[in-house]
C-alpha cells in the first residue's frame, strides 16, 4: 500500500522513473519512521512492510539497499514483534554482505531465530517455513533463500 502510494505519486508527478538511490531513501526513510513511531501504531507495521515490498518489487538489484537498510528493516521487524518480517529483511539485504562469524551478526541471527519461533508458537508462521528460517539462521547460511 505504502509502496503503491509511493509510486503513484511519482507518476502524478510526471516522474517517469525513481532512481535507484531515490527508492533506497525512501524505503530507509519508511523503515526510519517506522521505528519512531510507538509499537502499537498499526501504520508503523504498515512502513515495515511497505519498505520490504518495495524491495522485492523494484526492478534494482538489491545491492542498491545497503546492509545498513536491512539491518533497520530486521530491527523494526522485530520490535513489531515479526520474525517472519526480520527473517525476510535479513535475507534479502543481510545474509552473505556481512561478516556472519562477528558477534553482532550472529547475536542479530539468533534475535531473529527467537522471533520466528514465537512467531510459529502464536500461529503466525507455519511451523515447516519457521524450522527453515531457523536453521538458515543457526547455520549462518549465506546463500539468499526465495521467498
Amino acid at each position: 500500500e505504502l509502496a503503491g502510494h509511493c509510486f503513484a505519486q511519482s507518476k502524478s508527478l510526471k516522474i517517469e522513473k525513481l532512481s535507484p538511490s531515490a527508492v533506497a531513501r525512501f524505503v530507509q526513510e519508511s523503515l526510519s519512521t517506522a521505528l519512531r513511531l510507538p509499537i502499537s501504531n498499526r501504520s508503523a507495521f504498515q512502513y515495515t512492510q511497505g519498505a520490504y515490498d518495495v524491495i522485492e518489487s523494484t526492478q534494482f538489484p538489491h545491492k542498491i539497499f545497503t546492509t545498513k537498510i536491512g539491518e533497520l528493516g530486521v530491527k523494526v521487524a522485530l520490535r513489531r514483534q515479526s520474525g517472519e518480517l526480520a527473517f525476510k529483511f535479513w535475507d534479502a539485504l543481510v545474509r552473505g554482505r556481512v561478516d556472519s562469524t562477528s558477534p553482532e551478526h550472529v547475536r542479530l541471527r539468533q534475535l531473529i531465530a527467537a522471533e520466528v519461533r514465537k512467531d510459529c508458537e502464536r500461529g503466525a508462521l507455519s511451523w515447516n517455513i519457521g524450522h527453515k528460517y531457523v536453521d538458515d539462521l543457526v547455520r549462518g547460511s549465506q546463500e539468499r533463500r526465495s521467498t
